[in-house]
């Protein structure tokens, strides 16, 4: 079992990692995630862009930081972000309800059945950096 929950899709079209999430990405990070890839040898201001309330990935020529845009792949996949690892599921907060985010490519290959097994898992996530950041939920 994952450290945590992880939606797995093969992220491939003809052949190629498709990577369109990661370029001007708005990824948010817990303090989980920052600590966790700290620990890989990175240092905070390396990835963390920390303009407004919630700090997320830090973009760098338009894409993450940890994206080889030569391959479209992660350089860090086995720690990613949690968000990263849920994507392409969002939270739609005007309708508070968890979706899939139609940009992304892969989005109609996933069935309903997963929305609903890991939504529970985003809606954690988000309740977490409300509780890390902002002190409420």
């Amino acid at each position: 079992m994952p450290l945590h929950p992880t939606l797995y899709i093969d992220c491939r079209l003809d052949g190629r990692f498709c990577g369109k999430c990661c370029y001007d990405t708005r990824m948010p990070l817990t303090k989980r995630d920052v600590e966790r890839i700290k620990k890989l040898g990175f240092a905070e201001e390396h990835f963390v862009d920390r303009r407004g309330r919630i700090p997320r990935l830090k973009n760098v020529d338009g894409h993450c930081v940890f994206l080889d845009p030569a391959t479209n792949s992660c350089t860090i996949y086995p720690d990613r972000p949690e968000g990263c690892r849920l994507y392409p599921l969002v939270y739609e907060e005007d309708s508070d309800r968890v979706s899939l985010d139609p940009l992304c490519p892969k989005a109609g290959t996933i069935p309903q059945r997963f929305i609903k097994e890991l939504g529970g898992a985003l809606v954690g996530l988000i309740n977490r950096l409300y509780e890390d950041y902002l002190g409420k939920r």
